[in-house]
């Protein structure tokens, strides 16, 4: 399976690989600057490597909106985290 790392970083590829370690063992291979391919090196019983290309391209996509959200939402949790673990009541003192 071919992949394009300027779509799907590669970070996120094998954070992919590691969250369905369970289904299959992949090792990635650089074909060239522009693609990236997923060899399976062991499918468990049950799966076709048809089915794992599917899951592959959910699970990346999943881990990019997941990526994106957190980087949107960094300040606001940031937030919280200070609040959390500050000894002021910030909420009370400011309305």
């Amino acid at each position: 399976m071919l992949i394009d790392p300027s779509i799907y970083p590669k970070d996120i590829i094998v954070s992919v690989l590691h969250r369905l370690s369970n289904v299959f063992t992949g090792k990635l291979e650089s074909k060239d600057k522009q693609k990236v391919k997923i060899l399976f090196v062991k499918i468990e019983d049950g799966y076709q490597e048809k089915d794992l290309e599917e899951l592959i391209v959910k699970e990346l996509n999943d881990q990019i909106l997941r990526d994106k959200i957190s980087k949107e939402t960094e300040g606001v949790r940031n937030l919280i985290l200070a609040h959390a673990f500050s000894k002021t009541n910030f909420i009370e003192n400011n309305g």
